[in-house]
């Protein structure tokens, strides 16, 4: 992702980075997250931790800012008569209205 000269870099193995328009590191964070997302507005980003089977949203150093797991997900998903979903899966957007997007994989029925 890039924006306002700023690159960032994630790794499935090792810290999550960010250069400058010349290519010199200016931010790093060692969280090693699964997946990152795009920055949001005001320095933060939504992440997934696979191992954890977590949404968090975290600030540049690796707070945890907001978090929510699968299981309160499905016990929504439940309640709206739909079906559970076993992890998130891939890119996570902020919307202006501070809700998130997310991709959720299903059980497989077979």
């Amino acid at each position: 992702m890039q924006t306002d000269g700023v690159s960032l870099f994630d790794q499935l193995a090792g810290p999550s980075l960010a250069v400058d328009a010349a290519g010199n590191a200016i931010w790093y964070c060692n969280m090693n997250p699964n997946v990152m997302s795009t920055a949001v507005p005001g320095g933060t980003y939504p992440q997934i931790d696979g191992p954890q089977n977590a949404l968090r949203e975290v600030d540049l150093i690796g707070n945890t800012l907001k978090t929510t797991i699968v299981e309160r997900i499905n016990d929504q998903l439940t309640l709206l008569g739909r079906p559970t979903i076993v992890q998130f899966h891939h890119d996570v957007p902020k919307l202006p209205n501070g809700n998130y997007v997310f991709l959720g994989l299903e059980k497989d029925s077979e």
